[in-house]
């Protein structure tokens, strides 16, 4: 049975006693938890991107973690600073974020760039246990699974957690994990997390912002339409329309002089 009051969390405010003396009384204010609200964290990749001779590392950049709604369908983005794990967090009550838009997020953002050195890609190695799964970050480094040999995915794959595989020169034994406590995952909740946060990245906005980091960036000049561009634009529209006109004369020329029948 869910627990709307928790004595645990109840905090002495004031006390008195009565007048016969018979009586103690005693305030105690206690939150009351909401059981709509959930709290969610992140726990995010470092990707890593290969721009000519550098290497550029990508980090997450948003909510650390965030309060999800059930009722409203919508995610409250608070940033603890730190392991909300014993805290006691307040409802917000404004700022509920609806379905973000692709095209304007941007969850992830450069971090740095360095020149490309030998074996780097291995600082890059990332294994994540979660739900009896291993989700794995391992781009441009040598894989070997189940005795096939192979390159990394460049994205996040997933294999069950007792799975044994090699990346580079670590082998990972899964099967001799043992698992001392399973926490309750809440599947739909991190799901309707991701979709309301779009936590994917904006290639687009990203590799301009890798672009612009190096020395030899130069931006675009801005496009301004000159007295030559409309005397050109102008032109080449008289060229067309006279083009058009001489292919309809010799049409309907061609037309009049086919041989007319009775």
């Amino acid at each position: 049975m869910w627990d709307a009051c928790p004595i645990e969390l109840a905090r002495p405010q004031k006390c008195a006693i009565s007048e016969d003396r018979d009586k103690l009384y005693m305030d105690f204010a206690a939150p009351l938890v909401s059981e709509d609200l959930t709290l969610v964290e992140a726990d995010p990749f470092q990707l890593m991107v290969r721009n000519g001779n550098q290497t550029c590392t990508i980090k997450y950049t948003d909510p650390s973690n965030a309060i999800l709604s059930k009722e409203n369908a919508c995610v409250f983005a608070v940033n603890l600073e730190q392991h909300v794990e014993s805290d006691l967090i307040l409802s917000p009550t404004r700022g509920c974020k609806v379905l973000a838009n692709r095209n304007e997020t941007n969850l992830f953002s450069l971090s740095h760039c360095e020149k490309h050195q030998p074996h780097e890609e291995s600082h890059f190695v990332q294994i994540k246990p979660h739900n009896k799964q291993c989700h794995t970050y391992c781009p441009e480094s040598n894989l070997t699974f189940e005795g096939v040999n192979g390159k990394c995915p460049n994205d996040v794959w997933v294999m069950p957690m007792n799975t044994n595989f090699k990346i580079n020169d670590v082998q990972f034994n899964g099967s001799r994990i043992s698992i001392v406590h399973q926490e309750t995952l809440d599947h739909v909740g991190s799901m309707k997390a991701n979709m309301h946060l779009q936590s994917s990245v904006n290639w687009i906005s990203l590799m301009y912002e890798i672009n612009r980091s190096q020395p030899d960036f130069k931006p675009l000049p801005p496009f301004e339409l000159h007295d030559y561009t409309h005397y050109v634009s102008y032109s080449f529209c008289v060229v067309v329309i006279t083009a058009l006109s001489l292919i309809i004369c010799i049409v309907g020329k061609k037309l009049n002089n086919l041989p007319q029948s009775d």
